[in-house]
Order: structure tokens, then C-alpha cells, then sequence
């Protein structure tokens, strides 16, 4: 592509960084927000603050802390190396996340029929 291979790796990082960014705030956030829309006042303020305070510091945390653990727990090993176990995590907590927004999806349909009647 007559470029450098940094600048095609600062290239793509570039545009994953903007795309990670860009579905975040435009899915995650937005969704996160209506799963408080049925509750009680109350417990509306007290979910929210107990997701942004501690959910935002243990998501973005908890990364650091599998990556650490495995590179200190596994002798002589590298992010390379560890990749696997990571990709593996990662299908697990997808896995645990998607049966969480099911149920979610469940409660919430319940507490908008409640809601109704």
C-alpha cells in the first residue's frame, strides 16, 4: 500500500479506537439508560448511581486485573502468549452478558405491562 507498517498499525488502531468508542456510547449507553425507565424514582436513582460509580471503575479495572493475573500466574509468559485465555474470558463474559440482557429484557417487559395496567 507503499505505507509503513506503523502507520498502518496506528491506522487501524485508529479506527478501532473509533468504532469501540462510537458503539459504545451510541448502544451500551443509550440502552443502559431505558433499563431504568420502569423502575420507581427511587430505585432508578440508586441503580444508577450503584452502575456509573462501581460498574464503570470494575469494567474498566477488570480487564487490567485478568491480563495481570494470568501474565503473573503463567511463567514466562507475554500478551501474546496469553491471548487465548483472554479471547476465552471474553467469550464467557459475553456469553454471561447476553443471558443477562435476555433477563433484563424479561423483567422489563414485565414492570412496562405492570406499568400499563
Amino acid at each position: 500500500l507503499g505505507t509503513t507498517p506503523l502507520f498502518m498499525a496506528v491506522l487501524v488502531g485508529g479506527i478501532q479506537n473509533i468504532l469501540t468508542k462510537g458503539s459504545k456510547y451510541v448502544l451500551f449507553d443509550s440502552t443502559k439508560e431505558m433499563a431504568y425507565i420502569p423502575l420507581p424514582t427511587n430505585l432508578r436513582t440508586q441503580g444508577k448511581a450503584a452502575v456509573d460509580g462501581l460498574g464503570d471503575r470494575l469494567g474498566k479495572s477488570g480487564g487490567g486485573i485478568i491480563q495481570q493475573a494470568l501474565l503473573m500466574s503463567i511463567v514466562g509468559a507475554t500478551q501474546l502468549s496469553i491471548a487465548p485465555y483472554v479471547a476465552g474470558i471474553f467469550f464467557i463474559v459475553l456469553m454471561v452478558w447476553l443471558y443477562a440482557v435476555k433477563d433484563l429484557n424479561h423483567h422489563f417487559q414485565e414492570l412496562s405491562r405492570e406499568e400499563e395496567n
